[in-house]
């Protein structure tokens, strides 16, 4: 994903294990985001049956002034 300085980020993931009532939904809200906030988010979920993981990654590009300017 690559989003630009300032703007509202949120992640969601989704995950499931054995019967349908141990689903679950974790999420991260970077609100506003900064160019600091860039690199890979790693979300975990454990239980008695295993793991598993998934990463995302968040890209923040500069704004471009000069475009910026013309519009």
């Amino acid at each position: 994903t690559e989003e630009l300085p300032g703007e509202r980020v949120n992640m969601a993931v989704q995950v499931r294990g054995g019967p349908s009532k141990h689903e679950g939904i974790g999420w991260v809200l970077i609100n506003p985001l900064m160019k600091e906030d860039e690199g890979i988010y790693q979300c975990h979920a454990t239980n008695m049956a295993g793991e598993a993981h998934a990463d995302g990654s968040i890209t923040v590009i500069e704004e471009n002034k000069s475009e910026k300017a013309s519009l």
